[in-house]
């Protein structure tokens, strides 16, 4: 979307990776701490369960606690100085502000019984998943799905200073439209060219993890320097959005609505593909890296 590109490439839970390794050394959840005024029992012996499945009640309240942090706690006071970085390259204030959403994330679901970490992430978002299919109606996952868009409007507005009246409304041809060229850029020759040459400069490396964050780091400057935000008019400019990093947020908060259409997503993985291939990466590495995603994607 752009968000299938997009959240090809979004750090997300489902597995292990050096970015997410690192975004739970130096952005874990603080502490929830039990001085032994507050119990008359060893804090130290008791072991919270993870729980066992996501229910209706519990799905909601975390979207919606998670969604109040966004807006009113310390995870907005970190989007609105993110907001304020006017000399980080986009990419960089994007990977921040997805370590913000997933930090905001670990700690809600944290208070619930899950590890404070990526496998407590990594926990929760089969759950939800099995969840999603097998206990909702459609009805009801359009409501989730309306939340989650509404969570990664909100994380995108404050991080970049949007004003959501400006936030257009697509159809799905226009959609569909907008796919298809990014696809199309995706697969040219310069630009497949250009990251083949700039993962061959990367020096080898054993930890197949390491290599596949270089190459994940490589391929998010590319496609959003060159892809999105390349050339004059660029293809957010051509696309209505307007220049510069806020155009590009523009872009990827509207597209989000459309990330499950079928057509959007045949656009997307076959440049997907294209520039895993070009990076010297197969199949098997996009199933196994599935959390590497260039900036997008709901959250």
């Amino acid at each position: 979307m752009i968000s299938s590109i997009a959240r090809a490439f979004r750090a997300r839970p489902a597995v292990k990776t050096i970015a997410t390794r690192a975004l739970f050394e130096h952005h874990a959840p603080p502490r929830i701490l039990a001085p032994r005024f507050f119990s008359t029992t060893n804090p130290q012996s008791f072991q919270p369960t993870v729980p066992a499945e996501i229910t209706r009640d519990v799905a909601e309240s975390i979207q919606d606690t998670t969604l109040f942090y966004l807006r009113h706690g310390i995870s907005n006071q970190r989007l609105l100085s993110l907001s304020n970085d006017t000399e980080s390259p986009l990419v960089h204030k994007w990977q921040r502000m997805m370590e913000i959403y997933l930090s905001t994330q670990v700690f809600v679901i944290s208070g619930l019984g899950y590890p404070g970490d990526e496998r407590g992430l990594e926990t929760y978002t089969r759950h939800l998943a099995e969840f999603m299919q097998h206990k909702c109606d459609d009805e009801e996952r359009d409501s989730y799905k309306k939340v989650g868009q509404e969570t990664w409007q909100e994380l995108l507005a404050t991080a970049f200073d949007l004003d959501t009246d400006n936030i257009q409304t697509l159809s799905i041809v226009d959609a569909r439209n907008i796919m298809h060229k990014v696809s199309s850029k995706m697969q040219e020759p310069d630009v497949l060219m250009k990251i083949q040459k700039e993962c061959a400069k990367l020096p080898h490396n054993p930890d197949i993890e390491l290599e596949l964050t270089q190459k994940h780091m490589v391929l998010q400057t590319i496609i959003v320097n060159d892809v999105y935000m390349g050339g004059s008019p660029s293809l957010v400019e051509s696309c209505g959005f307007g220049s510069g990093e806020k155009g590009y947020a523009y872009l990827q908060c509207v597209m989000a609505e459309f990330e499950s259409d079928p057509l959007i997503a045949q656009y997307a993985g076959a440049a997907m593909a294209r520039i895993w291939e070009a990076a010297g990466l197969d199949m098997n590495s996009i199933q196994n890296a599935g959390n590497i995603r260039v900036p997008g994607g709901t959250p």
